[in-house]
């Protein structure tokens, strides 16, 4: 029997996640509703490889990411969370993640409870790290060309596609939920420090002044 191929993998995903929004599978269908995805599936032609693939969307964010890994003769598929921070046409600068990197620092730092066999490695100039536990991003990686992941590993022959978008479900979605309040909480201030706030509440004003009187009901007449 032959080994099923990254784009296989990344179809089944595919297909299994789009169940888990009708069945409620565990908190992932309410991840990708809040993540709010481009597209319906996760991963998508042109996020797809022969040897990994990360979710449509995830170039400018903490992606959802798969892939095939080698130790010795044995072949593994890999399935973690990723910073990518290889600049690219979509992705002109790093300066977007910076932020996002941070506030994985912060949900490592507030106890996340990583499954036991969880590790994290990175890539920086072409060279793989090794495995080490999960911990914070240091400065020294946050540079142009590093890779950055944090997952497990599991046999190709063995994949439990649950177990998967548990585990996105468990890296990435309080992340997104914190990267949203973020950004809101970063809107807001853009328009304080712009001087928007009292045009936004002029325009406001005007739009409510615009809407056409309510009918004015005559009072009831009193009983007699």
């Amino acid at each position: 029997m032959s080994e099923m191929t990254i784009p296989e993998i990344a179809e089944r995903l595919n297909q299994r996640a789009a169940a888990s929004r009708s069945e409620n599978f565990s908190s992932f269908a309410k991840t990708l509703k809040a993540k709010r995805l481009p597209s319906r599936k996760i991963f998508e032609p042109a996020t797809t490889f022969e040897d990994w693939a990360f979710h449509y969307g995830g170039r400018a964010e903490l992606q959802f990411n798969i892939g095939i890994e080698k130790l010795g003769s044995a072949t593994f598929v890999r399935h973690e969370v990723a910073f990518s921070l290889e600049p690219s046409q979509t992705l002109p600068s790093i300066d977007i993640l910076v932020p996002k990197v941070a506030l994985f620092n912060d949900y490592l730092r507030s106890g996340f409870d990583a499954p036991p066999d969880f590790r994290m490695w990175y890539y920086k100039n072409g060279t793989r790290s090794e495995n080490r536990l999960p911990t914070v991003i240091t400065p020294d990686l946050i540079k142009r060309g590093v890779f950055i992941f944090l997952g497990a590993v599991q046999p190709i022959q063995d994949i439990d596609d649950d177990r998967i978008l548990s585990d996105f479900d468990l890296a990435g979605g309080p992340l997104w939920e914190q990267s949203a309040q973020h950004a809101r909480r970063t809107d807001f201030a853009m328009i304080m420090q712009r001087g928007q706030w009292p045009s936004l509440t002029a325009t406001i004003r005007r739009r409510v002044q615009s809407l056409p009187p309510k009918a004015v009901q005559p009072p009831p007449e009193p009983n007699t």
